[in-house]
């Protein structure tokens, strides 16, 4: 606006000045896109940002106090970051554009099973898989030719050959991996005999013997 200033001196004598301020806004940056991290550990995030305000821009991402035009950063870790702006009227953003970069929990997988069993039971596999982004893809193997895609497979009346190793790799939403194994036992079922005299008269005697 339009700003007057009026001076009078002791004599009575007076003097006009007048200006036109203009006050700009300060810019305000936003997220246009934001792509977390897939896997803990890795470094595949990245954020798209604009910002209101007088084009063109220029940005500090925080990482040396360098104002660029870059509005995209990629190749992220999980961090926080706060980034600052300034227009092309000299106006700097307050406060800071906060953008957040996260991370899923470390996908992990834990097989059990109710091993050791009898070659007659059911032989019952868990995987017990967590973190990572949900839903999981499986893929079993194990001696016999055992194979499954599903998370808690099953295997009725198992002989000995399943005996040993069984491993199982999970797959989350993203991508990411995590394998784990363990060890089964199947145990055969005892052959049950008995001998002796099948054969007697009334009033004697005869011993029949259990073998196992």
């Amino acid at each position: 606006g339009n700003y007057t200033v009026t001076v009078t001196n002791a004599f009575g004598c007076t003097g006009s000045s007048s200006v036109n301020a203009v006050v700009y806004s300060r810019p305000v940056p936003y997220i246009i896109n934001q792509t977390n991290v897939s896997c803990n550990g890795g470094s595949d995030g990245e954020v798209e940002i604009g910002s209101s305000g007088a084009a063109p821009f220029f940005f500090d991402w925080g990482f040396n106090n360098d104002y660029g035009v870059t509005t995209t950063i990629s190749n992220l870790t999980a961090q926080t970051l706060y980034v600052q702006v300034i227009d092309d009227n000299g106006c700097q953003s307050n406060p800071d554009l906060q953008v957040d970069i996260t991370e899923p929990a470390v996908l992990t997988v834990s097989p059990t099973s109710n091993s050791p069993l009898c070659t007659t039971g059911t032989l019952n596999l868990t995987s017990n898989a967590a973190g990572g982004t949900a839903p999981y893809g499986y893929v079993w193997s194990g001696p016999g030719g055992f194979s499954s895609t599903i998370a808690n497979p099953s295997v009725v009346n198992p002989s000995t050959a399943y005996n040993g190793t069984y491993t199982v790799t999970v797959t989350d939403n993203k991508g990411c991996e995590a394998k784990g194994g363990m060890t089964v036992t199947e145990n055969a079922n005892p052959t049950a005999t008995i001998s002796g005299a099948l054969e007697i008269c009334t009033g004697s005697a005869t011993d029949f013997t259990a073998n196992g």
